[in-house]
């Protein structure tokens, strides 16, 4: 296991590590001023990720219901998720292993959680496929409004489809035939974050998975997600993950 980055900011510290070269593991400590709600906007990678709560906690919301955590849960997550959480205590932790490629049979397509007595130790890409064949029956459905309008969901599609593509978001509403603020709201109403938004923390994301992985540079993983701005790209960094780009390159850290 290679230690490649340590990371420490005024709201979170995490580390990462190397298993492979498209796997990392990294341990997650985040202060949050509680309660809030979260969305998690998860690009194109997958993860499986492991918390040991106490009851209220950490809870998902999906049309307008709650499901707290209680004990040891997995989280296995696709690419292109939405989450919508509501954080009640801090700092909360967890431990993460994200693939970027998918050399895993049968990955879920959908979100999903389940309980554990104990938390596994995964050293490689084939103790996650043992794990994810041991999924149990009984499990929670995390995906954002599984009953998402139409509309919403070929949103969705297009935006996960073309995130990286350089043009405005109303021609998003040109193919689907609508006004922009129909699909805006539509969208809206159904996964709790703006169209804009979602296509802006896709793009962050994919950017931080550049810098972590492909040993570019800032501007390269930048314009490799679609950001045409930099000067914009640098303060949505700094301000969504609370540290300059250059924090989640390892080849700054030699």
């Amino acid at each position: 296991m290679e230690k490649v980055l340590n990371i420490q900011t005024d709201s979170y510290k995490t580390v990462f590590y190397k298993l492979e070269p498209s796997l990392f593991y990294s341990q997650r400590v985040h202060h949050w001023k509680t309660p809030v709600q979260h969305i998690d906007v998860i690009s194109n990678c997958w993860n499986v990720v492991f918390g040991n709560y106490h009851q209220g906690d950490l809870s998902f919301i999906n049309n307008n219901q709650r499901d707290t955590f209680d004990g040891i849960w997995a989280f296995v997550i696709p690419p292109f998720s939405i989450l919508h959480w509501q954080i009640n205590t801090s700092p909360l932790r967890w431990q993460s292993y994200t693939l970027l490629e998918n050399n895993i049979e049968n990955f879920p397509y959908k979100p999903i959680a389940f309980k554990l007595d104990e938390i596994p130790i995964l050293q490689s890409s084939r103790d996650i496929q043992v794990f994810i064949s041991t999924i149990p029956d009984d499990i929670l459905n995390l995906e954002k409004n599984d009953k998402a309008s139409a509309l919403a969901i070929k949103t969705k599609k297009l935006l996960d489809n073309t995130f990286r593509d350089d043009f405005p978001i109303a021609e998003i509403a040109k193919k689907l035939n609508c006004s922009h603020s129909v699909m805006s709201r539509y969208f809206k109403n159904n996964y709790a974050i703006s169209v804009i938004k979602y296509r802006n923390q896709l793009r962050l994301f994919d950017s931080l998975l550049n810098l972590l992985t492909n040993n570019n540079k800032v501007n390269e993983a930048a314009q490799h997600a679609g950001n045409k701005d930099l000067s914009k790209f640098y303060r949505r960094f700094k301000n969504f993950f609370r540290t300059s780009p250059s924090s989640y390159s390892p080849r700054n850290t030699r």
